[in-house]
């Protein structure tokens, strides 16, 4: 079966390419939300 999107929508990766992320490390990760809806805490 062919692929649904076919490759359109695809971007390249946005990891450090010199970052090995196997490492045992602290990581951030940014969450956005469709018009900046309060969604995972009461007060934003």
């Amino acid at each position: 079966m062919a692929e649904k999107f076919q490759n359109k929508y695809r971007i390249a990766p946005a990891r450090l390419k010199t970052w090995d992320y196997s490492w045992n490390a602290a990581y951030f990760v940014t969450i956005c939300t469709q018009n900046k809806e309060c969604f995972f805490w009461e007060y934003c």
